[in-house]
């Protein structure tokens, strides 16, 4: 019997998978300013125009209630650090809460500002697999020679 995971499922996990480093983030307060990443500036903080096929309205309410569970969590745990949610590989919000000192909340934090996440990041992709694997565009027995050849 093969299980489907569902959007809502993704999400959950996705939400579940952000607090841990969420926490773990915010102890992280001597990150450097290192702006290297050029591209990632080029990406709005809430893009609606690149929605060609979605209602607007829709896409900016979204946009709306991502950001108030986020500054809720914000509330509530603290959180520091940056947000890139997107539905179906299009941006619906990108945004930056919290402080680059957080013991003085000084220095806001931007979206293209530079954490060190050690080994968090080995969670995101275990679950890019899995997702890639329901989706049937990979298997865990591949070799990494068919997606990486020499």
């Amino acid at each position: 019997m093969k299980h489907i995971i569902t959007s809502k499922q993704i999400e959950y996990l996705i939400l579940l998978l952000l607090l841990p480093a969420a926490f773990w983030l915010t102890g992280c307060s001597g990150c450097t300013d290192n702006n290297d990443s050029g591209e990632l500036e080029n990406i709005p903080d809430v893009n609606v125009e690149i929605f060609r096929d979605a209602d607007s309205t829709v896409i900016a309410e979204k946009a709306k209630e991502i950001d108030r569970k986020f500054q809720r969590l914000v509330k509530l745990t603290g959180f520091n650090g940056t947000v890139l949610y997107a539905e179906k590989g299009r941006i619906v919000l990108k945004k930056a809460y919290g402080y680059k000192n957080v013991r003085r909340k000084r220095d806001s934090l931007s979206t293209s500002d530079v954490f060190q996440l050690a080994s968090v990041s080995k969670m995101f992709t275990a679950m890019a697999i899995m997702v890639l694997k329901n989706d049937g565009k990979l298997d865990y027995d591949d070799s990494l020679r068919m997606y990486l050849p020499e």
